[in-house]
């Protein structure tokens, strides 16, 4: 990922199902793969898209109880205050 990256591979591209790698990797609980889609230009732009069913990754990590990556995300500067209509404000988690 991290040559793809490099090559300036577009990560803000999504599938059917509206999701973009980053959205891919916290499901997956990749903690690379988030780093390093966390260190590349278009993380600020794709930290806080929804997916088709309206979660961010931020929403998802903490759907998914990764306060790790909750952590991480949150360090890159991913967006808690994105409203997800199916779960409450991702800020709230951040106490």
């Amino acid at each position: 990922m991290a040559a793809l990256i490099a090559a300036e591979a577009n990560v803000s591209i999504a599938n059917a199902s509206g999701k973009l790698p980053i959205h891919l990797a916290v499901e997956a609980g990749d903690k690379g793969a988030i780093g390093v889609l966390a260190s590349s230009p278009a993380f600020s732009s794709t930290a806080s898209t929804a997916d088709g069913g309206g979660h961010t990754p931020l929403h998802l990590a903490v759907m998914h109880d990764q306060p790790e990556i909750v952590k991480t995300l949150l360090a890159a500067k991913a967006g808690p205050a994105r409203y997800c209509y199916c779960w409450p404000r991702s800020m709230q988690f951040n106490r």
